[in-house]
């Protein structure tokens, strides 16, 4: 089959939403309209976006590259705040294992390669067959997801520490808890997280308040968004989780906490995290509260009753090469700098 792949600009979107829409490995992050309000409420964001297309035209899977431009204009990758970032998004008829299957993955995954030096992808669940990529001198290995199966949310409790558990039903009998939305209660969020979370931003406090702003307008616009909080009986805001509502995939993801460390938070958190899974529990399937790469969003994960979902981080086969490479370039950036500095 010639298939031919080529870059996707906004007035695709119909299609590319359609594929997003109805593929096993798409989310609401890879929506046209989410995506763009993500890379265009971080000025330091860029993106390249890939399609797949058969001999009719007929688009097939897509890829969507985030990328920061930097150093002698090499694009690098950024962090993101987007699960599964990077992850090759397949048309829902595609078999895997298939000859198609094959074909789609590896066109994509040489048309990224070619537009940066160095490129880690992290690929959705539900890509289990990574023999197109190893056959193509890619590398894999695995990682794992954290997720609550919402269909058995009693399943969650049976396997939760006791003393934990104990610690989360006191809170639940002594703190206020619901589900909020709306303008008031993200500047409430905000204020928490800028005080006690501003450790795990990777960027500078400005910046990521408004994007997490921008962002959460438009996640509201969408009805996507939900707040969960815990409050003191004063009304006071001593702990959130920010949730993001994917209606289309039945899924639920984990998108920012915020708690008060001073009050200890393994006294209250677990509670808040009950109490959202009974909120969301009948109306979505799972709720993914960040992969690997994004271990300081969620703490003690491990211990909250959640499940292990693999998935595979990708690579070039010479990625420590073009790493190294990549290093060189940014130590002789620094130097030309420092030097011009005290000229």
């Amino acid at each position: 089959m010639g298939l031919k792949v080529r870059r996707i600009f906004n007035e695709d979107h119909q299609n590319w939403d359609e594929l997003i829409r109805s593929s096993p490995q798409g989310t609401i992050f890879l929506m046209n309209d989410c995506l763009t309000t993500w890379i265009e409420s971080d000025p330091r964001l860029y993106l390249l976006r890939y399609g797949c297309f058969d001999e009719h035209g007929t688009l097939l899977g897509v890829q969507a590259l985030p990328y920061k431009k930097k150093m002698l204009g090499i694009r690098t990758q950024p962090s993101m705040s987007i699960s599964y970032n990077f992850s090759p998004i397949l048309a829902h008829s595609i078999v895997q294992g298939s000859e198609l299957y094959f074909d789609v993955i590896q066109a994509l995954a040489k048309e990224a390669a070619k537009a940066f030096p160095y490129l880690k992808i992290y690929c959705h669940p539900s890509l289990r067959d990574m023999r197109p990529l190893l056959d193509i001198g890619w590398c894999a290995s695995p990682e794992y997801a954290h997720i609550w199966d919402l269909n058995n949310p009693d399943a969650i409790t049976k396997i939760l520490n006791p003393r934990q558990l104990r610690y989360a039903h006191k809170a639940l009998e002594s703190l206020e808890f619901a589900e909020e939305n709306g303008d008031e209660v993200v500047d409430e969020f905000i204020a928490l997280h800028k005080k006690e979370g501003k450790q795990y931003l990777n960027m500078t406090e400005e910046v990521w308040e408004s994007a997490f702003r921008t962002r959460a307008q438009w996640l509201q616009s969408q009805d996507a968004l939900r707040i969960f909080t815990c409050r003191k009986r004063d009304g006071r805001l001593i702990g959130g989780s920010a949730c993001v509502l994917d209606r289309a995939h039945q899924a639920v993801f984990g998108w920012y906490i915020a708690y008060d460390l001073s009050l200890g938070e393994k006294r209250f958190m677990l509670a808040l995290d009950l109490f959202t899974i009974r909120s969301l529990s009948g109306k979505f399937s799972t709720l993914d509260i960040a992969e690997g790469i994004f271990p300081n969003l969620y703490a003690f994960k491990d211990s909250q009753g959640t499940q292990s979902l693999l998935f595979f981080m990708v690579e070039p086969s010479n990625a420590n090469f073009r790493k190294k490479v990549l290093r060189t370039v940014k130590s002789a950036k620094e130097a030309v700098s420092n030097i011009l500095g005290k000229t």
